[in-house]
């Protein structure tokens, strides 16, 4: 697996990786490499649970997102002191195959959101249609 940044410019890179041959820019203003990592969590889990729940054969969601946020110390090194990712699903799908596939993705599946709670505290949420599961 490789990965990286090639400067264009200014506060301008350009994003690689070894998956395709398509570059992805980061700028600033734009995302910042901690949202690039908070969004990779946020990737590595949706994509386990989308796979989870078909092989479950559930009834897929009709909406699903999942939204990480993070808390940042004031003093440089900026680190991440603590994790909240919730599950966000709409439709009919059964709550016990959501805290199913959600267990399994965040136990044995997802290595960024295992990475991420070497770092820190790291609290999980699921809602369906609105309320908390």
């Amino acid at each position: 697996m490789k990965a990286g940044v090639t400067w264009k410019e200014g506060m301008v890179f350009n994003g690689f990786n070894d998956m395709n041959s398509t570059e992805n820019a980061i700028t600033l203003p734009g995302p910042t490499p901690k949202h690039l990592f908070l969004q990779s969590i946020a990737g590595c889990t949706a994509m386990d649970i989308v796979g989870i729940l078909e092989k479950m054969r559930a009834v897929m969601p009709s909406k699903f997102s999942v939204s990480v946020e993070a808390d940042v110390t004031e003093t440089h090194p900026k680190v991440f002191t603590s994790f909240t990712m919730v599950y966000h699903f709409e439709g009919e799908t059964d709550p016990e195959k959501i805290r199913k596939a959600v267990k399994l993705s965040q136990d044995t599946y997802c290595g960024i959101s295992t990475m991420a709670k070497k770092i820190a505290p790291f609290n999980i949420r699921m809602e369906l249609n609105g309320s908390e599961i």
